[in-house]
């Protein structure tokens, strides 16, 4: 039998079809029905606790009866647009705290820009033979290091050294 409680909207429903489906199949003991429900079962608590129950096939839909699955309606989920959490938070990364990564200029990010591409590229041309006095690594100055803010937001200001070095070719 290849179902899963996850087809129906409870565990009892899940396990009252089951035990329908299973009692036509000649030869099935108690105790192979109630362990065939329970491996059809998905969420591991409600297996866990059904398998310690000791439970008889008379009794089984009632105890499952008990317990409630997480509501999750498909088709209502379905219709609705996927949107990331970065954009479901505006108000934690508002404004001011942003900051454009093209132009380096905080208010917007890079896609909002309006300075033209091509100064972007230059931005980050010239960017990125500049070397870090915070953090040592190359292509940012410390006033915009991530790990300085990053740093400074944790408390602690210790300065991280990054102690490899380029080889010659």
């Amino acid at each position: 039998m290849n179902t899963s409680s996850d087809n129906f909207q409870s565990y009892a429903e899940y396990a009252r079809r089951s035990l329908l489906r299973l009692r036509i199949v000649k030869g099935l003991g108690e105790e192979l029905m109630i362990q065939i429900i329970i491996r059809g079962i998905t969420d591991a608590q409600i297996k866990a606790v059904v398998s310690n129950s000791n439970l008889t096939v008379e009794n089984v839909v009632s105890f499952l009866a008990n317990y409630t699955k997480p509501k999750f309606n498909v088709k209502s989920d379905n219709h609705k647009p996927f949107i990331p959490t970065i954009h479901k938070n505006k108000s934690r990364n508002s404004g001011s705290d942003q900051k454009c990564f093209g132009c380096g200029k905080p208010g917007h990010t890079e896609v909002n820009c309006r300075t033209p591409a091509q100064q972007h590229a230059n931005t980050r041309d010239s960017g990125s033979r500049t070397t870090c006095t915070f953090c040592k690594k190359v292509g940012h100055k410390e006033d915009v290091c991530f790990t300085k803010s990053k740093s400074l937001t944790q408390g602690t200001n210790r300065r991280n050294i990054n102690l490899c070095k380029e080889l010659p070719n």
